[in-house]
């Protein structure tokens, strides 16, 4: 087939059959690239929440902390059996103590 012979219908028909592949390929390629992009943020956003729960539950334990800490500071019969402890060498009602405040949390 020579080039004089091209007719108009043939060459509008390749023109749309490569318009046609050309738009499959960038379809491909845009899918491809949103789906990266859809895992990137999904990724981001979970760091992120992550990070909100770390810092609250920080936040709790230092609020038990503390409390648990001024709960000893402040307990005269805590001080007393740590005194009696450290003279006599006797940690029962050390232990008594200390067990009797964990189990009022």
């Amino acid at each position: 087939m020579r080039v004089e012979a091209v007719s108009i219908k043939s060459v509008t028909v390749a023109i749309f059959i490569m318009i046609g592949i050309v738009a499959i390929i960038l379809s491909l390629f845009a899918a491809s690239y949103f789906r990266q992009s859809a895992l990137d943020a999904q990724m981001g956003s979970q760091s992120r929440v992550l990070e909100v729960a770390t810092q609250e539950m920080q936040q709790r334990l230092r609020e038990h902390t503390f409390d648990i800490a001024m709960k000893l500071a402040h307990s005269d019969k805590l001080i007393e059996a740590f005194t009696l402890s450290v003279e006599t060498g006797k940690n029962d009602e050390l232990v008594r103590q200390l067990d009797d405040l964990c189990m009022a949390n």
